[in-house]
């Protein structure tokens, strides 16, 4: 049976909305995260830090993304981090690393205060990453001296870490993911932090309501359940789709005791 929409239809005064979501209030977005750096440097332990808040020391050839969302500031962001084994990635031609580069949108370079020699490649690194992000404006990029409980063998000190990331226009964090979980959030809500604020946005509102014709005769009058994803303005699908997107069924009307 079809049931006809009135043009004259109006929300139902008697019956309050079947279900009626709250506005989301806070600004979301994603973000393709890649970490790069020299091998044994603690890639892998400051991801699976931030990631599980626990330090693990061996880990194999296998590359993962993982996906992870945190809250900064009242906006969430939802991280899918790409972990690449060094041994993978010197394996890989010159493309591979560009490709990465290009799913990427933001990036944390990982050195070790020990090894200067993987502190020395960060500059030629960001050049790369900024050279393949040409024309798509602000990049992301911290840069993390991660080890930093191995102060018996540092070779790179904190000032020189700081000055590099401050020429590179970088965020900087000296951590130790062996020995806390903090540094490796803050580097992640660093990150977070230096994502445009172009790139945030609300997500869409929900929400379902009663609604039948003007005509007083109940037993006449349908009730048609009504479900919309609304957009705030500006930030929907695209421009030349409407603000309202409605869906509508035919739904039990409520009894009238």
């Amino acid at each position: 049976m079809r049931l006809r929409l009135r043009r004259s239809a109006s929300f139902t005064p008697e019956h309050p909305a079947l279900l009626e979501l709250p506005c989301p209030t806070a600004l979301r977005t994603e973000a393709n995260v890649l970490v790069m750096g020299a091998d044994s440097v603690g890639k892998s332990a400051l991801t699976v830090r931030f990631l599980t808040r626990r330090f693990i020391g061996e880990y194999g050839d296998m590359e993962f993304i993982y996906s992870h969302t945190l809250t900064v500031d009242g906006r969430e962001v939802l991280f899918h981090i790409w972990d690449v084994p060094n041994s993978q990635d010197q394996a890989d031609d010159g493309s591979s690393e560009e490709k990465r580069i290009q799913w990427a949108d933001s990036f944390v370079l990982v050195y070790s205060i020990c090894d200067r020699a993987s502190f020395d490649l960060l500059p030629l690194k960001v050049q790369f990453i900024r050279a393949a992000k040409e024309g798509q404006g602000q990049v992301p990029i911290v840069i993390v001296g991660n080890k930093r409980d191995l102060q018996h063998q540092r070779a790179v000190s904190s000032e020189e870490g700081r000055l590099l990331a401050l020429s590179l226009d970088c965020g900087f964090y000296e951590v130790s993911a062996a020995e806390a979980y903090h540094g490796a959030l803050m580097v992640f809500h660093g990150l977070a932090e230096r994502i445009p604020d172009t790139s945030w946005m609300r997500p869409p509102v929900f929400c379902a309501v009663w609604v039948h014709s003007r005509s007083t005769a109940r037993s006449s009058n349908p009730r048609i359940w009504v479900s919309g994803c609304i957009w705030p303005a500006r930030q929907g699908p695209s421009s030349a789709q409407p603000s309202a997107l409605l869906l509508a069924a035919p739904f039990p009307a409520p009894s009238a005791g």
